[in-house]
């Protein structure tokens, strides 16, 4: 499996993109942060999050999506759907069946896991 996060140097989800009002992620307190240094935090914390959970996988961390905001590209390779299926839970037949999407499965993962990164102490940095 390979993953691509698109979260590599100037992701930042605290400010929106040039076509949107709203930044894709919203935290109290953000007047208070460095939020180009916290997003780099938050990105590395969420790498590592990526990574311990899905061990097997070639993880990248790429430049931003500034179009839309996309923070993952996953190909799902053979082999794959086994540790697809332990990891959801699922039985093997399930991920097996045609129309099963694995690599929307893997992005809803991260999707939660980004969830989790905010969660995890140490990603903000306060200004000075």
């Amino acid at each position: 499996m390979r993953i691509q996060m698109l979260s590599g140097p100037g992701w930042n989800p605290f400010m929106p993109l040039a076509n949107a009002n709203e930044a894709t992620i919203e935290v109290d307190g953000l007047e208070h942060l460095d939020s180009a240094a916290s997003a780099a935090n938050l990105s590395e914390t969420l790498a590592r999050l990526v990574r311990d959970a899905f061990p097997e996988a070639i993880v990248e961390i790429l430049p931003p999506d500034t179009d839309d905001g996309k923070l993952v590209i996953v190909e799902i390779e053979e082999g794959d759907l086994e540790r697809l299926a332990d990891y959801a839970g699922l039985p093997r037949s399930e991920v097996e069946q045609p129309g099963f999407d694995a690599a929307r499965l893997v992005r809803e993962a991260i999707y939660e896991l980004l969830r989790e990164a905010l969660e995890t102490s140490g990603w903000a940095i306060a200004r000075g």
